[in-house]
């Protein structure tokens, strides 16, 4: 190679490097930020964060904005609005969101109490969580109950 192909070659490589560089967040994302805000306590920085966030369908973000509502962490205790914001996940496939929602549905907080909406989300979020019929944990690992034989 002759000299001025290298360097075309260093340049070409240097130019990837930097466009690839340029792209690729090196920090932390919006919703890691907001969560380690969360974790910490600091409400205020997490809600500011994860409120958008939460808006614009990330799911995570929908989970914790839903918590932050239903436990009064930083916000005014809201059931309906936790409700919502777990539907959104929820509706996405986020198990744990389906848990939640199911809870609100079983004790009647923010939504109506639906039991048979309580086990229906609860029959995903088992099923969500690679557990054969939506059963329980034990029931999943014992062929004999995963099955329906009698014990």
């Amino acid at each position: 190679m002759t000299p001025s192909r290298i360097r075309t070659f260093r340049l070409s490589v240097a130019g990837l490097v930097l466009a690839t560089l340029s792209a690729t967040p090196l920090g932390a994302s919006p919703v890691t930020d907001a969560t380690e805000a969360y974790q910490r306590g600091d409400y205020a920085t997490a809600f500011a964060g994860l409120k958008p966030l939460a808006d614009q369908g990330y799911n995570s973000a929908c989970v914790i904005v839903g918590r932050m509502y239903l436990d009064a962490n930083g916000v005014a205790k809201d059931a309906a609005l936790a409700a919502k914001y777990f539907k959104l996940a929820s509706d996405r496939g986020t198990t744990s969101a389906a848990n939640f929602l199911a809870e609100l549905y079983a004790s009647g907080e923010g939504v109506p109490i639906d039991p048979a909406e309580a086990i229906r989300l609860w029959r995903r979020e088992a099923h969500g969580r690679g557990h054969r019929r939506g059963g329980c944990a034990r029931d999943a690992r014992r062929p004999d109950r995963a099955s329906g034989a009698a014990q």
